[in-house]
């Protein structure tokens, strides 16, 4: 295995960061980027919006993460405590300034984008529980159902990071699979049957589609995910396998992409984490694939995921009707705005990070050093 992976050493110290992981994380918000960006420019026709699941991507990498900290802390006299105190500072600061910040551009922008801030929607979303409210999951902050998403994960993760750890003492990797494919297959019935019962449908970009329910499968895997690198089992496996498994993934996923069948966007994002599974790890055994830019944007990934719609939105529709003028082909246009918006993003999220996300996270780490 690479040296970049380091999940099957010893778990790394507390401020140590792992090539990997932040690589992932670097192509995650490049997809988020390029899917939000496009929404500006005229692309249907070459699927561009299927960027969109580089979110997948973030959780996938985001339940590696939690399995690493979990880890390397569990002799810590209060675990499962000190983890909820660090994830919540982790997120929560940088989301709070965002959420002022979406408030103030709603103000520059009139009426109908104050619509949205309404008392029982901002605090739904101060208190992260918005991923479990319709009315509020995805339109305080822009992107902000994620957030929602993967803060209900992080209160269960500790219980199903300890199942998968039992069966896994017991009954090793096939342990692993079964526990964490019961738990998905138990998820994705709850969630059909809620549809059913409901009856509304669990299509792109709704309340249904974004929940944790039919989200939680991709975490489950990257806690598999975790289990094979930790292993070291990927040594065995040949490159070229890895990258035809990915791709048929791909292929099953823009067939059910394109078809739209009822339940399309049930399977989607599971079969995203998967195809995100068999890159996760191509990237493990690849040195060359950790390039220095990726590492850099996927150590500031969740500050340019909060900042970056300002520029794919507002501002590169500003920007669009003048490119038009000069520019005559759409991809063109896209790319010059692209390029913008990322450029300008991890700028401003540089110092986000510095001063915002930074700090929080030592306030949550101080905060767990007094209990």
């Amino acid at each position: 295995m690479s040296k970049n992976s380091r999940l099957s050493e010893s778990p790394p110290t507390v401020t140590e960061r792992i090539p990997l992981l932040d690589s992932l994380r670097g192509v995650a918000i490049l997809l988020v980027i390029c899917a939000h960006t496009s929404q500006k420019v005229d692309l249907s026709r070459l699927g561009v919006q299927m960027t969109q699941l580089g979110v997948q991507l973030f959780f996938l990498i985001s339940a590696v993460s939690l399995c690493l900290s979990l880890q390397r802390r569990s002799k810590e006299p209060n675990p499962y405590g000190s983890y909820l105190i660090r994830r919540f500072f982790r997120i929560a600061p940088p989301y709070y300034i965002a959420i002022l910040g979406y408030f103030t551009l709603a103000l520059l922008q009139g009426s109908d984008q104050l619509a949205y801030f309404t008392a029982d929607r901002v605090l739904a979303n101060v208190f992260l529980v918005h991923g479990f409210y319709p009315a509020g999951i995805n339109n305080v902050v822009p992107g902000g159902w994620s957030i929602g998403t993967e803060f209900a994960f992080y209160v269960i993760f500790p219980i199903v990071f300890q199942l998968t750890e039992y069966f896994r003492s017991r009954w090793q990797t096939p342990g692993v699979i079964a526990i964490l494919s019961a738990i998905s297959l138990v998820s994705l019935s709850v969630l059909i049957g809620i549809s059913a019962i409901s009856g509304i449908g669990v299509t792109n970009n709704t309340f249904l589609y974004y929940n944790l329910l039919n989200q939680l499968p991709v975490f489950l895997l990257g806690i598999f995910l975790f289990h094979v690198l930790r292993s070291g089992r990927v040594e065995k496996l040949k490159s070229s396998a890895i990258m035809l498994a990915g791709l048929c993934i791909c292929g099953i996923m823009v067939f059910y992409w394109k078809k739209k069948f009822l339940f399309s966007f049930v399977l989607i994002p599971s079969l995203a984490g998967g195809a995100f599974f068999f890159l996760a790890l191509l990237w493990s055994r690849v040195n060359g694939l950790n390039f220095s830019f990726l590492r850099k944007a996927g150590k500031l990934s969740y500050s340019m995921y909060l900042i970056h719609f300002v520029f794919s939105w507002p501002i590169a529709g500003f920007l669009y009707p003048y490119l038009s003028s000069w520019l005559p082909r759409e991809e063109l246009k896209f790319a010059v705005l692209y390029i913008g918006a990322v450029s300008a993003t991890y700028f401003f999220a540089f110092f986000s990070e510095k001063f915002i996300e930074g700090p929080g996270i030592r306030l949550g780490n101080h905060l767990v050093t007094r209990l």
